[in-house]
C-alpha cells in the first residue's frame, strides 16, 4: 500500500495481492462432505457399481460419481469446471472426495456400460432406502400417504458433428432425450436414460416405470398402495398397452 496525494488530500491506493488460500466461495462444500459421509455414498456407489478399473490406485466409480455431482452443485455446467474448482484450495481440503482433472473424469466416465449404470441405479435405490429411513416418522408417513411416479422427457440441443448418440429430433435440432422417472413427492430422480433426440419414448416408458417402483423403498410403496395411492403421471402420448399392463402390475 502507498500513498497518493491528490488536491491537498491524501488517499490511498491498495495493491490487491493473490487469493486466500484458506478462503473458499463454496463454502457449502462442506455440507456435501457431511451428507456423503453420514451415508456413505461413496461405499454404497461402489458396491453396486464395482470396480471400473483393474488398478486399485485413483479414484473409483463412486467418487468420480460424486465428483462430478459435486461439481454441478458448486455451478459447473461442464467437465473444465471441475479444473477451475481444482484450483479452489480451501474447497479441496473440504471435499469428501478428490477433485478430479477434466481429462481424468472423462476418461473415467467412459468405462461405465449397462452394467455399471444399472448398479448405480441400484446404488440410487439403496441410498434412498437409507435416507428416507433416517427421516422422523411423521416425514416418512406423509411419504406413504401418496407416491406418484412420474414420466418425462426433453430435448437438450448439441453442437457439433462428432457426438455420439444424438440425432436430429422432430424440431430439426441436434439433440439428445433425457428420460426421467422421478418419485414426484420427494423430488427424487431414481432412474433414467439418454436417448437421442429422434428415439421415441413409448416403448421404454414401462421399464422406466418398474425401475423407478424398485427404487422406491418396499414400505413406502406398500402403503400408499394399501390407500389405492400409488400413481404414475405422464403426458398422454406415452401411453401404450405395455404401459398400462406394466402399472397394472405395480398397483399403479
Amino acid at each position: 500500500m502507498n500513498r497518493v496525494r491528490r488536491r491537498g488530500r491524501v488517499r490511498k491506493r491498495v495493491r490487491i495481492g493473490a487469493p486466500d488460500a484458506s478462503l473458499t466461495a463454496v463454502s457449502g462444500v462442506a455440507a456435501i462432505g457431511e451428507f456423503v459421509e453420514k451415508l456413505d455414498v461413496v461405499g454404497r456407489l461402489d458396491r453396486e457399481i464395482g470396480p471400473i478399473k483393474t488398478r486399485e490406485r485413483g479414484a473409483t466409480a463412486g467418487q468420480v460419481l460424486v465428483a462430478l455431482a459435486q461439481c454441478q452443485l458448486l455451478g459447473g455446467d461442464a467437465l473444465a469446471a471441475l479444473d477451475r474448482q481444482r484450483q479452489d484450495v480451501a474447497a479441496g481440503v473440504l471435499s469428501a472426495v478428490p477433485v478430479l482433472a477434466s481429462s481424468t473424469a472423462a476418461g473415467l466416465a467412459r468405462r461405465f456400460g449397462p452394467a455399471q449404470l444399472a448398479g448405480l441405479e441400484g446404488a440410487v435405490a439403496d441410498l434412498t432406502g437409507a435416507a428416507v429411513g433416517l427421516l422422523p416418522a411423521s416425514r416418512q408417513a406423509v411419504l406413504a400417504a401418496a407416491v406418484t411416479v412420474d414420466l418425462d422427457s426433453t430435448d437438450v440441443e448439441v453442437y457439433g458433428s462428432k457426438k455420439q448418440g444424438v440425432a436430429y429430433s422432430y424440431a430439426g435440432q441436434r439433440a439428445g432425450r433425457p428420460h426421467l422417472g422421478t418419485w414426484a413427492e420427494a423430488g427424487l430422480t431414481l432412474a433414467a436414460e439418454l436417448l437421442a433426440g429422434n428415439e421415441d419414448v413409448r416403448p421404454r416408458a414401462a421399464g422406466l416405470l418398474r425401475r423407478v417402483l424398485a427404487g422406491i423403498p418396499e414400505y413406502i410403496r406398500a402403503q400408499a398402495a394399501a390407500r389405492d395411492r400409488l400413481r404414475v403421471r405422464a403426458d398422454a402420448g406415452y401411453f401404450t398397452a405395455d404401459l398400462g399392463d406394466r402399472g397394472g402390475d405395480g398397483g399403479v
